[in-house]
């Protein structure tokens, strides 16, 4: 579970877990973005990762017969989750905000 925890940390998924380990229960919670859902069941399945998704995050439950190899293939699968958006070639994401200076408003690419 910590090998998972630590491979996952730096992904821009977001992760629901108790902060102190003593607190952790084998189980690990990931949101993604929902939109992807078929592609995220596809990575999923391509690694025969058995998982729980429902409401747009992933429930991964993780036993004492789960390998560092398996850790680390799941590791791989939300890594790839991770970066569907562009994946599909849409590049950065465009965001849009007021420009503090003018006050106008301006898109980001």
């Amino acid at each position: 579970e910590k090998r998972l925890r630590e491979k996952i940390r730096p992904l821009p998924l977001k992760v629901v877990e108790p902060r102190d380990p003593k607190n952790w229960s084998g189980i690990i919670c990931v949101y993604y973005p929902a939109k992807f859902e078929e592609e995220v069941k596809s990575i999923l399945a391509e690694r025969r990762i058995h998982a729980t998704m429902r409401g747009g995050y992933i429930r991964i439950g993780i036993d004492f017969y789960n390998t560092s190899k398996q850790m680390d293939i799941t590791a791989d699968a939300l890594s790839l989750i991770s970066r569907l958006g562009e994946k599909k070639g849409r590049g950065p994401r465009q965001t849009q905000g007021r420009s503090a200076d003018s006050g106008k408003k301006r898109v980001k690419s």
